[in-house]
């Protein structure tokens, strides 16, 4: 009975010598700024990872501001570049229509200045070239006391060779050659016996564009248009051809 009253003294002794070197060794609290740091990894677009040490805070504002990589995407018209919720365009191929207005001068010694316009459509092969078909119409007076007036159309396919200049795409430089036909009818009180006829005809035109976004432009050109052996004879003697025309119109690409 003694001894058994020994062992339990000398337990509890123990257990009160222990209890404050057990208190003493508990865990330290981990600081805030501790429990708030931590490594981080994320991966780009382009698979290359990096490392960073970022804060709780730091990486829910990061979230909140909704960051995105750079991200590509491209089909057979266009190339499109996404970055920070802004999308841009560059258009290389694809149909385009446009539509111009402009004075004509004469190259005949008998005709007035008229006026005119007209229209093509066409497609981009590439950014630098394209083909495309020219309708358009021409009207004047012929100069010499008489009452005739002239009706030009013509229809010409046309080769076109596109220069980009300037800080951006922005500017381009246009040149056109084609070749096709233009008809002739006469009006007023003093053409209606005249008939009208057909003639082979060579334009070249060339100009500059301004593009507002990558579908709509603007451009400002000047054509020149021969007809061949287009000789006006009625009420005054004239020489084969054409017109010289300062015009301006606008575009728009698909």
């Amino acid at each position: 009975m003694k001894t058994r009253l020994f062992s339990l003294g000398s337990l509890a002794a123990v257990l009160a010598i222990a209890s404050p070197s057990i208190a003493s060794a508990e865990v330290a609290p981990v600081s805030e700024t501790a429990t708030n740091t931590f490594k981080s990894e994320f991966v780009q677009s382009n698979n290359e990872a990096f490392t960073a040490s970022t804060s709780a805070e730091s990486l829910g504002t990061f979230e909140s501001q909704k960051q995105i990589n750079p991200t590509f995407s491209e089909d057979s018209n266009k190339t499109e570049v996404a970055q920070y919720g802004d999308t841009a365009e560059a258009k290389s191929t694809g149909i385009y229509v446009g539509g111009n207005l402009g004075f004509f001068f004469p190259l005949y010694s008998n005709v007035d200045s008229g006026f005119g316009g007209g229209g093509y459509v066409g497609y981009k092969f590439n950014e630098k070239w394209g083909a495309e078909i020219d309708l358009g119409y021409v009207g004047a007076d012929l100069d010499n006391g008489y009452d005739v007036s002239l009706q030009n159309f013509y229809v010409l396919p046309t080769a076109r060779y596109t220069i980009p200049f300037g800080s951006n795409d922005k500017w381009t430089a246009n040149v056109g050659v084609g070749l096709g036909f233009a008809s002739r009818s006469y009006g007023g009180d003093d053409g209606d016996d005249l008939d009208g006829d057909s003639y082979f005809t060579l334009q070249v035109k060339g100009g500059v564009s301004y593009k507002f976004n990558p579908k709509l432009e603007a451009f400002g050109q000047v054509r020149w248009i021969n007809m061949f052996d287009s000789a006006i004879n009625y009420y005054g003697e004239s020489d084969s051809g054409g017109f010289i025309s300062p015009e301006l119109g606008i575009q728009y690409n698909f």
